[in-house]
């Protein structure tokens, strides 16, 4: 993502999870021959609504603040847990 470049990925929950409608998502070996094929000859892919929304995922998901508050939140949960 941080290439703003089109991800080949496999179609599992955690890949759509992560990357949302910035990937390109495919089965099996013979799927991704097609999806790397299909990339070649251009065109077949909305590559510029991949690259934006990939960029949008990164500044909303994968930022130090974000980053951070997620660490306070998870340590905050922990200490509660501990004092019982």
């Amino acid at each position: 993502m941080l290439f703003k470049r089109p991800i080949l990925a496999y179609d599992v929950p955690f890949n759509k999870e992560v990357l949302q409608e910035g990937g390109i998502y495919f089965k099996d070996a013979g799927d991704l021959a097609n999806k790397m094929e299909m990339l070649e000859r251009g065109g077949e892919f909305d590559l510029k609504l991949i690259k934006k929304t990939q960029i949008k995922r990164i500044r909303r998901q994968y930022n130090w603040e974000r980053v951070a508050m997620e660490y306070e939140r998870v340590f905050r949960a922990l200490i509660r847990r501990a004092q019982g």
